[in-house]
């Protein structure tokens, strides 16, 4: 049975699609006139066996691999949209190894191939920000020691000046 499709009153003056009840006192679809559309009433929805089915198939929501042993031939599969993509892509495995149908996935080998390009930029990105953090941690570890043993030499010399200026002292002292 193909499904009716309900027009609105005004779609044809302003493009609308959505189904809207039409209110006005003289409104020849309200009405009921013949020549007009119909309105959605009881009598045009589908047989209890289509219910709830998308191409004739039972939609399961999916969120594990658990609930995948639940599905057959005769249910379509409707992935969980709150799953992480390494476990969306592990689902997507087996689901294909099953051959079975997906709901809101036109392309699973597109899907994969692409987060894997995903995860691989993520890698490369990471292990870039990894290898500047570990240059500046060695700069900064010899600015340290450059730093250290400058500040070394000079505490030594200052100590050496004030050893010899002590020294010079006593010798002018014992003059």
């Amino acid at each position: 049975m193909s499904r009716v499709k309900f027009t609105r009153t005004d779609e044809n003056m302003k493009g609308f699609t959505s189904w809207r009840k039409p209110r006005g006192m003289h409104n020849k679809i309200r009405r009921h006139r013949r020549g007009h559309s119909n309105i959605p009433s009881i009598g045009f929805g589908n047989s209890n066996i289509l219910k709830f089915k998308v191409k004739n198939l039972t939609p399961i929501l999916v969120s594990s691999i658990k609930d995948l042993e639940k599905v057959t031939k005769e249910n379509i599969i409707v992935i969980s949209s709150n799953l992480g993509l390494k476990k969306k892509v592990e689902l997507l495995h087996k689901i294909k190894e099953k051959k079975l149908n997906i709901l809101n996935l036109k392309n699973v080998d597109k899907f994969i191939e692409d987060v894997k390009k995903e995860f691989e930029a993520k890698k490369k990105i990471k292990e870039e920000k990894l290898s500047k953090k570990q240059k500046k941690k060695e700069e900064l570890e010899k600015k340290a020691k450059e730093k250290s043993e400058t500040e070394i030499k000079e505490k030594e010399e200052t100590k050496k000046k004030e050893q010899e200026s002590e020294l010079k002292d006593m010798v002018k002292k014992g003059m």
